[in-house]
């Protein structure tokens, strides 16, 4: 997998594309989901490791995580 990195929505992605991570679009949306959790269970990282581009979804993650109020339990993968 060679640069350049594209964000496309999953309604656009082709039979021979590479996802390493989910998108912008997606994170706000779990965002949403995460703020009503009481418990989150999150398992392993997303992204490619070796593409640190492809972690900044984990990121968000963690950070939405990190402001939330529910129960959290971080696991698996690479965590």
């Amino acid at each position: 997998l060679q640069p350049p990195y594209t964000v496309i929505s999953a309604d656009t992605f082709k039979p021979g594309d590479y996802g390493v991570g989910i998108g912008p679009q997606t994170v706000a949306q779990w965002k949403d989901i995460l703020a009503r959790g009481k418990t989150i269970f999150f398992n392993g990282l997303m992204g490619d490791l070796s593409i640190p581009d492809s972690t900044r979804s984990t990121v968000a993650l963690f950070s939405i995580l990190a402001h939330s109020h529910a129960y959290t339990v971080i696991a698996g993968g690479d965590s």
